[in-house]
C-alpha cells in the first residue's frame, strides 16, 4: 500500500504508513460492525489522532445523495460538530 522508495523524507513515509494502516483498520471495523452503530467512534478517534477531519467526514457523507452528502461533509469537517451539544455542567449543578 505504501512504496517506500517514493518517499525521501522518513517522517513523511512514517506518517503515510500510519494513515494507510488506520484507513485499513477503519474499513475493517466498518465491515465487522456493520449495522451495530460502532464505527462512528473508530472514525472519530482516528480523525482526531491524525488531525484529519476528512477521515471521518468522507465515509459518513458518502452514505447520502450528492447534495445531502456534501452538506454533511462540510458539517463534519468541523470537529466541534462530532459531538452532541449538551450542557454537562448544568446537569451536574442540578440546573
Amino acid at each position: 500500500y505504501v512504496v517506500d522508495s517514493l518517499f525521501v523524507d522518513k517522517t513523511e513515509l512514517h506518517n503515510r504508513k500510519v494513515y494507510v494502516l488506520d484507513s485499513l483498520i477503519a474499513e475493517e471495523t466498518g465491515l465487522e460492525m456493520a449495522f451495530e452503530g460502532k464505527r462512528w467512534y473508530t472514525l472519530v478517534r482516528m480523525a482526531r489522532n491524525l488531525n484529519r477531519p476528512e477521515f471521518l467526514a468522507e465515509p459518513v457523507s458518502g452514505k447520502f445523495s450528492s447534495s445531502e452528502g456534501n452538506m454533511y461533509r462540510m458539517w463534519l469537517l468541523e470537529p466541534k460538530n462530532w459531538f452532541v451539544k449538551y450542557d454537562q455542567l448544568g446537569v451536574v449543578n442540578g440546573k
